[in-house]
């Protein structure tokens, strides 16, 4: 019967000048690989980890607090689409024209008459006045409802959106008590457009003011009729639906 055992031997050197003290240990490579491998794993961990899970790397994540299912951007901070400072995710006015906005995300307007103050050229306008699309009164003389020669307002939108803004709903009584004023009225909503998905949008705020008209007021569809124009040179074009009275 014969035995058998096993010897393992493991080498090292030393390099260097042999007067020297000092020198380099050469130990074995496969064993250093491994410590390495160790550390890479740890700093992928680290890399990887993204506590708030918005998909952003804790390492690159400006906000690692981001609430569940908001929607992010590269850096890991909310989308703020308008760029107010009000996440998206808490906007309820995700395209305002304007920074100057409250805590909603919606445009300050203190005089409620659809114009945000800070494009507001008379910010202190009498309530349920009409205005124009700078904000200043269209002044309204004795005349008003002789019915030949009426005055409109113009209605502002958010961009890309046909709901109709509550500091609009003003300007929209004075109009309807126009066309009860003047039961010969008719007139003409106007939006302007450049291709037909603006035309589409145009055609949907001018339903939504009807609606609206009708609903509240009882003013008959058949009194307004829907026109676009080509926007260029037009103030605010994108966010505006004119009224005209029908000739």
């Amino acid at each position: 019967m014969g035995f058998y055992s096993t010897l393992g031997i493991q080498l090292a050197f030393k390099f260097g000048n042999k007067d020297r003290d000092d020198h380099y240990d050469w130990m074995n490579p496969v064993e250093t690989l491994f410590t390495d491998i160790d550390s890479i794993n740890k700093g992928l961990k680290n890399l990887m980890a993204d506590t708030d899970g918005d998909g952003v790397g804790d390492y690159f994540d400006k906000d690692n607090e981001t609430p569940e299912g908001v929607k992010t951007y590269g850096d890991g901070t909310a989308v703020d689409t308008d760029g107010d400072g009000v996440p998206d995710s808490q906007d309820k006015e995700k395209f305002s024209l304007v920074t100057d906005v409250d805590e909603n995300g919606v445009a300050k307007d203190d005089d409620n008459d659809g114009i945000p103050n800070s494009l507001d050229e008379e910010p202190n306008s009498a309530s349920g006045s009409i205005v124009d699309a700078k904000g200043k009164t269209i002044e309204i003389n004795n005349s008003s409802y002789n019915c030949k020669n009426v005055t409109l307002p113009t209605i502002m939108f958010d961009g890309g959106s046909s709901q109709i803004s509550s500091s609009s709903y003003g300007v929209l009584y004075t109009l309807a008590e126009k066309l009860r004023m003047c039961p010969s009225l008719n007139i003409t909503a106007t939006g302007y457009t450049q291709s037909k998905s603006g035309e589409r949008l145009a055609w949907k705020r001018a339903n939504a003011i009807i609606d609206h008209l009708e609903a509240n007021y009882g003013i008959e569809r058949s009194r307004i009729s829907i026109d676009y124009a080509a926007g260029s040179g037009i103030e605010f074009a994108s966010k505006r639906i004119d009224f005209t009275q029908k000739k």
